[in-house]
């Protein structure tokens, strides 16, 4: 009998006989683990917990179920009616850690036992049989014990949850076959024992573009009653996305509302070292070529400042706190320079700075390069930085009625690259 004839053997027998199985494996366990042969080490570790798994379910499903399906079956399923009890329960735990074991040495060994490509809902995805057979155990354990896998694994699958623990929340319409994500595994920063399904979703940040959305819950659903809201269950701070292509994100919103708080917190320092030179800054719905104020959008992001003739000779530094900020109009002022920061303004699309008394411009108006409009004329600049040739997204540049007379080769060539590029300039 050749060698992989012996080990398919002991595999079977694992499932068949576990507890022969593993007398086995301990009478060579001295061998074993003096071998240098990795794969066989960790097929003959696959085996061990293939025998804990069928001491715990496999061979009482096998037998009374004659393979059935598991999707549909929860707690009191695996309890009451197929009789588990807390030794077969701890079985199973001990299964998954030897799988864990297996994990932590070589993550891709287990796909390599039985490997096959299976087709879910028109998605080709990698299998095998040593992944059915976790699979199997996982799904067991998890809906006996919520958030067992999890803690044992690291990891889990929204597959183990079982039909009982995902809901969907009532605005969710779309009939994407969940089959595609129910299969990915995913691992977040706190236990979870329910989710929500709340979208299929578009996002064109995401590589994948179709998503997925969940939230998820520390607690089970068991655990509501009648008049309790979702809040009871301890939602996590944060949102799982799955993608099509079996790989996930998880959205911290703790930490973006922290970001988010800080961003905030800055953007409102330079609105009030403005106010500090010209008096209050109104809101405005929106933002025009002579309108006063400030646009601020419904994340309070503000896009849009307008500080029309209001009688500047310069700017406080922390203008660069705007980050956000894709219009800004200075026309009419009597500003003689603009601080560094202002090339913080990387979303800057729109800037106007006519009839100002500018006589230079800092270099780092070369990182503003969302930049399309930039209107300069009415200035005294005799001369501009060659980093004007970075705004590679400029479609328009007015420099009229400045005293550009005699400019640097490196800006004349950067103004001829930009005109290449179809930037209309005048000067």
């Amino acid at each position: 009998m050749s060698r992989k004839e012996q080990l398919a053997g002991l595999a079977n027998l694992c499932e068949t006989e576990p507890d022969e199985a593993l007398k086995f494996i301990k009478s060579r366990s001295n061998v074993i683990e003096s071998t240098e042969d990795l794969n066989l080490l960790y097929f003959i570790k696959y085996c061990e917990g293939l025998a804990y798994g069928s001491k715990g379910f496999l061979k009482i499903w096998q037998e009374k179920l004659n393979c059935e399906d598991l999707t549909n079956k929860d707690m009191d399923y695996f309890l009451k009616e197929l009789g588990l009890k807390d030794d077969d329960l701890d079985n199973l735990e001990r299964s998954l850690q030897i799988v864990k074991e297996i994990y932590d040495f070589d993550p891709e060994f287990l796909s390599t036992i039985g490997p096959e490509k299976i087709e879910i809902s028109g998605i080709s995805i990698n299998y095998s049989i040593a992944q059915g057979k976790i699979d199997i155990i996982a799904s067991v354990l998890e809906r006996c014990k919520p958030g067992k896998v999890q803690e044992i694994l690291g990891m889990t699958k929204l597959d183990y949850f079982g039909i009982n623990r995902i809901k969907f929340k009532k605005s969710y319409s779309n009939t994407v076959k969940l089959e595609i994500f129910l299969n990915i595994y995913f691992s977040v920063p706190s236990i979870v024992k329910s989710v929500l399904i709340i979208d299929y979703s578009y996002n064109p940040s995401f590589s994948e573009h179709k998503y997925l959305e969940c939230m998820l819950f520390r607690r089970t659903f068991d655990d509501l009653g009648p008049n309790d809201s979702l809040k009871v269950l301890g939602r996590l701070d944060g949102v799982l996305c799955l993608f099509p292509n079996q790989t996930y994100s998880y959205i911290d919103l703790e930490e973006e509302i922290s970001e988010l708080k800080i961003k905030m917190s800055e953007q409102t320092k330079a609105i009030k070292d403005l106010e500090k030179l010209i008096g209050e800054v109104p809101t405005v719905s929106e933002i025009e070529w002579n309108t006063f104020g400030v646009k601020v959008q419904q994340d309070n992001q503000i896009v849009g400042l307008n500080l029309y003739k209001k009688g500047l000779t310069s700017l406080p530094n922390t203008i660069g706190n705007l980050t956000s900020l894709k219009e800004l109009y200075l026309e009419n002022n009597q500003l003689t320079f603009l601080p560094d920061t202002i090339g913080n303004l990387t979303s800057l699309t729109y800037l106007n700075l006519m009839f100002n008394q500018l006589t230079s411009l800092p270099d780092t108006i070369g990182n503003l390069k969302s930049l399309t409009h930039l209107f300069l004329g009415r200035n005294n600049l005799s001369f501009l930085p060659d980093t004007i040739g970075n705004l590679t997204s400029l479609k328009e540049l007015q420099l009229d009625f400045n005293p550009l007379t005699s400019l640097p080769e490196k800006v004349k060539k950067a103004l001829k690259k930009l005109k290449k590029q179809g930037c209309k300039i005048s000067y």
